[in-house]
């Protein structure tokens, strides 16, 4: 089962009609591919299955969970414009906004960096806690012999981590964690003039930055609470930033304020951004000269 990691009816608020797309190198500006079909852009073989290894069962539940979280959501963003914001919308670019962090693939080599990390002092507190005891005297009638609730503990996270409920659960909390941050910031709405060129969506859609240090993403280790900024394009006029207090909505009339939301949306990206055909040469500028960076 494909799964897109940048969902195709995210896309197709930037693409044409046919729903297709023009894919842009990020870091050269150089076209990897005209035209590029939605349906094939940015996908990976069971992002978030879990296997069973003794049955060869597949389970798929969370990508079910997000896709209908996000079915809901993206015909709720399509409307939100400045002076049109309802709660149901801003829950809609919430739930939007924390299904592409998680589901980042830049996430995943993180997560398992933290795994890798923590997992052996979660195993140690796990096999001398009071109730693992009880239930193992419980289950066999006497207490452990020394270093047995470890060796059980041990062969459970490793099934885990094999089957992928590791990654999987991990996915979940991240998208909970978000959705909690999200909740606690304003939104702010930027359009961009319609006599402008159109807003892009990258590989990695939804930025989260500081600035200050240059810090892009889950790529550089970067969590949300630390971020300064949080932002993303809902379409090709319409972006959002999340603030710890209220901005005031703002139109995107020049093209120097354009550029300087574009250079961000492309640092944050990892290899690709996509965009409508009519606004390629102008996210090839970009891409190739950049503007120095800063808020939108």
């Amino acid at each position: 089962m494909q799964h897109h990691l940048v969902s195709a009816g995210y896309q197709r608020n930037f693409g044409t009609p046919d729903r297709r797309l023009d894919i842009v190198d990020a870091r050269t500006g150089e076209v990897i591919q005209e035209r590029r079909a939605i349906r094939n852009n940015w996908r990976q073989e069971h992002w978030h299955s879990v296997f069973d290894p003794s049955t060869g069962a597949v389970d798929t539940s969370l990508e079910e969970v997000f896709s209908k979280i996000e079915s809901k959501a993206l015909d709720a963003i399509r409307h939100v414009r400045i002076g049109q914001l309802t709660p149901d919308q801003a829950g809609a670019v919430i739930n939007l906004f924390a299904i592409h962090l998680a589901r980042s693939e830049m996430l995943r080599p993180w997560s398992d960096e933290l795994s890798e990390r923590e997992l052996p002092g979660i195993i140690q507190e796990l096999s001398s806690s009071p109730r693992a005891i009880a239930l193992f005297e419980r289950e066999y009638g006497r207490l452990p012999n020394a270093g047995e609730l470890e060796a059980i503990a041990q062969r459970i996270s490793d099934q885990r981590t094999v089957s992928g409920e590791w990654r999987r659960d991990t996915i979940a909390r991240n998208h909970d964690g978000v959705v909690e941050r999200l909740q606690a910031l304003h939104i702010q709405i930027i359009e961009v003039d319609s006599d402008l060129p159109g807003l892009v969506l990258g590989d990695v859609p939804v930025v989260h930055a500081n600035l200050a240090d240059g810090r892009f993403g889950y790529r550089d280790r970067l969590a949300i609470g630390d971020a300064e900024l949080i932002m993303g394009p809902l379409t090709r006029r319409v972006l959002i930033c999340f603030s710890a207090t209220p901005d005031a909505h703002v139109r995107i009339a020049t093209k120097r304020k354009l550029h300087a939301v574009l250079n961000l949306l492309i640092r944050a990206s990892v290899r690709e951004i996509g965009c409508h055909p009519d606004d390629r040469l102008n996210l090839q500028r970009v891409c190739r000269n950049p503007p120095p960076l800063g808020r939108p």
